[in-house]
């Protein structure tokens, strides 16, 4: 008993002894509060890519209108600035973007489902902050105006599928100009006013071409051989384009295509039938080549052009255009 006594304390101490090891070998664990030791504590990820993506335009920030069992987009309802439209709204599928349908808009993106085949008037009129447009691939109609003054906007892609090209009137910025093969009319006012554009290719498909009036940088033109009309103000007053090639494609060149432009010289090919004012203005033209027939360019296809220009190294007649009067202007673009 005496001495039970004694080794009650001695047990008491290693037991006190153990414990405190044992708190010592647990402090090097990497658990943290809160969490167990071995735990994944990477629940609190940064979103992914495809988290961080633009989300589909919720239909309830949309008005629209269903008519013939489709779907025309009438106006924009939200606050975001990133927008990707749906493709089918009540089972329907969206074809159109309506008549200003998102006009003054602060949006800086937009993607077009693929069923848009037509975009009205004034859609995207005045979206002074719209940086990136996504067209269809089976866009067929942009109409005048349809991005007038988007004065953010520097490039463009148009999508092969398009067979009436009008509605960047006025985009100070628009600098890149890319058109599909498969683009079949560009219209006028397509490109009118755009500053910024310096060059641009015209794809052998187009058929018929104007567009670009008051592009005063221009200096690059591309045509290819396709093109058989380069219609009415086409490259009107396009001052810094100084030399063009025409292809033998082309029969008629329409009233001021190259009108007031800054051409030195031009070849006209013995394919073109028909010519009227289409140089009126140009006043640093000096060289002509192209057929001997005068009555081609009766017409007035020179008027108010330099006396001392020549028509196959030949003088040009100064009085040819005398007693006709100015040509007539057709009607207002």
């Amino acid at each position: 008993m005496k001495y039970a006594k004694r080794a009650l304390p001695l047990m008491l101490a290693f037991v006190l002894l153990c414990l405190s090891l044992a708190g010592c070998s647990g402090s090097g664990s990497d658990s943290t509060p809160g969490t167990t030791p071995g735990s994944d504590q990477s629940t609190s990820q940064e979103p992914t890519s495809q988290e961080e993506a633009v989300k589909t335009t919720p239909v309830e920030d949309l008005s629209y209108q269903i008519v013939d069992n489709t779907v025309i987009i009438k106006g924009y309802l939200g606050d975001d600035t990133h927008l990707v439209l749906p493709g089918t709204i009540e089972g329907k599928k969206v074809v159109t973007i309506g008549e200003k349908a998102f006009w003054q808009s602060n949006i800086q993106s937009i993607v077009l489902p693929d069923n848009v085949m037509l975009i009205e008037e004034y859609a995207f009129g005045h979206c002074e902050a719209l940086t990136s447009v996504q067209l269809s691939g089976r866009l067929k109609t942009i109409e005048k105006y349809a991005f007038y003054e988007c004065t953010a906007l520097k490039k463009i892609e148009i999508p092969a599928s398009v067979t009436s090209l009008r509605g960047f009137a006025d985009c100070p910025n628009l600098s890149e100009v890319i058109i599909a093969d498969g683009v079949t009319k560009i219209e006028i006012d397509a490109f009118r006013g755009c500053t910024a554009l310096t060059k641009i290719e015209i794809p052998g498909s187009v058929t018929s071409l104007s567009g670009f009036a008051d592009c005063t940088n221009l200096s690059e033109v591309k045509l290819s051989a396709g093109i058989s009309q380069i219609e009415i103000f086409a490259f009107e007053n396009c001052t810094a384009l100084t030399k063009i090639e025409i292809p033998d494609s082309v029969t008629y060149i329409s009233y001021h295509a190259f009108g007031y432009t800054g051409l030195t010289e031009v070849v006209i090919p013995d394919s073109v039938t028909g010519i009227y004012a289409s140089f009126e203005g140009c006043k640093d033209l000096r060289s002509v080549t192209g057929p001997e027939d005068m009555e081609l360019y009766r017409r007035h296809a020179f008027y108010n052009c330099p006396n001392d220009m020549t028509l196959n190294g030949e003088p040009f007649p100064s009085d040819f255009y005398s007693g006709m009067g100015a040509p007539a202007r057709p009607a207002d673009r």
